[in-house]
């Protein structure tokens, strides 16, 4: 019997990280839009954080579908949610970087 069943969010976002390694970036990014869509409520402890994560994941899959102008937005909401989180920065920082080739 398992004690701790995995959140509906956890299970979206990782199939949406094998979506990713499968290069499938459209399925990545409809998974990790469910996933941020069943994310606990911002009061929640925690909840930030899964927020922020699953906007980065998302905006990776964006960029790899040369969706620039929503990747950026997606890596902005994640340093907005979560300003603590340096994976959240550096996301904005390669999508900021696409948009303009370098």
């Amino acid at each position: 019997q398992q004690q701790q069943q995995q959140q509906p969010w956890m299970v979206l976002q990782q199939l949406g990280e094998t979506a990713m390694q499968e290069g499938c970036f459209s399925d990545a990014v409809t998974l990790f839009t469910q996933a941020l869509g069943s994310v606990p409520p911002k009061d929640v402890a925690g909840s930030a954080s899964l927020r922020a994560a699953c906007l980065v994941h998302r905006s990776r899959a964006l960029l790899r579908l040369r969706r620039d102008g929503e990747a950026v937005a997606d890596a902005r909401a994640a340093t907005a949610v979560a300003p603590e989180l340096s994976v959240a920065w550096h996301q904005l920082h390669k999508s900021l970087s696409a948009g303009t080739g370098s």
